[in-house]
């Protein structure tokens, strides 16, 4: 079992994230990878028991097999880079609730059995407009509710007295220091 505690964020050139290279990681929570990387390794986060937040770059294009099983992970972007997800990848995810994608034509290479024992059933998969269809007919995608809806945007200026504080127009939003994107959800 491996002893990474807490909260990783990988700064760097590191392009790839091995092959196990944080199995068994129970102490581990949140992972942010930097741009750069281009594919996670067969089990890398294998069995994270703790492990609820993970940011993935743009530049990802592969995960490997067995590459979140057992993570309890309630959402996952997939970014719209990766042409590859191998199987098992997020199987015994019984805490997932929202996969966002954004393919819009072609979808990636995808492995036998991706969410094998995952909460699909009541989860919700976020997918660009006009692609319902791609996605509902597509063995691994269509046992999730899914829903094209376009997100809203908003501009928000921060608060130069207050880092954290948002305005728009009509509201006030306070935001995580660390945050890299925040939403709103009426």
């Amino acid at each position: 079992e491996s002893t990474h505690a807490g909260t990783i964020t990988v700064n760097g050139e590191l392009v790839k994230i091995a092959e196990e290279a944080f199995p068994e990681c129970s102490a581990l929570t949140s992972i942010t990878l930097p741009e750069g990387v281009t594919s996670i390794g067969d089990d890398a986060f294998y069995e994270c028991t703790a492990l609820t937040s993970v940011i993935l770059p743009e530049s990802l294009s592969s995960i490997g097999i067995y590459g979140f099983l057992r993570c309890p992970l309630s959402s996952v972007t997939i970014p719209a880079n990766v042409t590859y997800l191998g199987s098992y990848a997020w199987t015994d995810n019984l805490s997932l609730t929202d996969v966002y994608v954004a393919w819009t034509t072609t979808l990636p290479t995808i492995g036998s059995n991706l969410f094998l024992y995952a909460s699909i059933g009541t989860a919700t998969l976020h997918v660009p407009v006009g692609t319902k269809a791609l996605y509902q007919n597509a063995d691994q995608w269509k046992d999730f509710e899914i829903t094209d809806v376009a997100p809203v945007q908003v501009t928000a200026y921060e608060d130069p007295d207050n880092k954290g504080t948002f305005y728009s127009s009509t509201e006030a939003y306070k935001v995580s220091q660390t945050a890299t994107a925040f939403a709103v959800v009426n």
